[in-house]
């Protein structure tokens, strides 16, 4: 077996002949500033201390972030490199290789597709199949998914956070942008963890309990998932229940800060708020390859 190198030393201590004995300790490079041409519009860098956090990782492939929103360009030029591929399935042979119900899902899912309101109403929610869960009419996700995990470094566009991790988009919004909402959002959570995220960030919520949606939170929590949830955006205090999925047990539940640190006049509250986190003039991805 290996022995603790401290140990040798305090061993070599003992010889009269050696003045002193100790390891060779690893050093590392402090505050990596990566080379992305927007970085100095990227305020919240300093303030979450992403810098100094990047001298300790920069993340890897194994640990995928599911952005369960409104859908994510996932060809986007400072995207592409972190999104997350299916290797089980084959790109478009219109099989189901890995048999989760889901036809060539090997960028994600789109589980609302191109609906109406009153089909939504109605319960139809027509999913599109579609290897490219993406809607160039709603840039929330794109935007989302920029700050949790753009490609870092590359000489372009923005730093995200997570550097080297994978992004699987699951959209959740319908293709037109007069459909307003977050539909079948916890199947989304389901599905991002069934495809192996480690963290699933949900920047959406309203009001309105469920007994079956805290039920799958408590049950993927319980596999070593992290649920992140955005508090909200209504000034209330969310202790009382007013606003889901904030509000549940064992979730990450993150209000929004100005750059001075404080809490913005938008952000929701209370003591189900786990942290605080930079939620103002946030510069990030949007569709259009921008």
């Amino acid at each position: 077996g290996l022995t603790d190198p401290y140990d040798i030393c305090q061993d070599l201590m003992k010889n009269p002949d050696v003045e002193y004995a100790e390891p060779m300790y690893r050093r590392y490079a402090y505050d990596f500033t990566p080379n992305d041409q927007n970085i100095s519009k990227q305020y919240f860098l300093d303030n979450i201390k992403a810098y100094a956090a990047w001298d300790e990782t920069k993340g890897d492939k194994t640990m995928i972030i599911g952005i369960v929103d409104s859908g994510v360009e996932w060809n986007h030029p400072d995207l592409a490199a972190n999104i997350w591929a299916n290797t089980i399935e084959k790109v478009a042979n219109g099989l189901d290789e890995d048999g989760n119900g889901k036809i060539d899902d090997y960028r994600g899912w789109d589980l609302v597709g191109n609906v109406t309101s009153t089909q939504i109403y109605q319960g139809k929610f027509q999913e599109d199949n579609d290897p490219k869960p993406i809607s160039t009419a709603v840039d929330h996700g794109t935007h989302v998914a920029g700050c949790a995990s753009a490609v870092t470094n590359n000489g372009l566009g923005i730093a995200g956070i997570g550097f080297n991790c994978v992004l699987l988009p699951v959209k959740c919004s319908a293709d037109n942008a007069n459909v307003q909402g977050i539909w079948r959002g916890y199947e989304g959570i389901a599905y991002a963890a069934k495809c192996g995220a480690k963290v699933i960030n949900c920047s959406w919520g309203g009001s309105g309990r469920s007994v079956s949606e805290q039920q799958i939170i408590d049950q993927i929590t319980a596999d070593g998932v992290l649920i992140v949830v955005a508090a909200g955006n209504d000034g209330k205090n969310i202790d009382m229940g007013s606003q889901f999925p904030a509000a549940y047990d064992n979730v990450l539940c993150v209000g929004a800060t100005y750059q001075s640190n404080k809490a913005t006049s938008f952000t929701n509250y209370g003591y189900k708020t786990t942290v605080y986190a930079p939620g103002s003039g946030i510069f990030s991805t949007v569709p259009g390859s921008t």
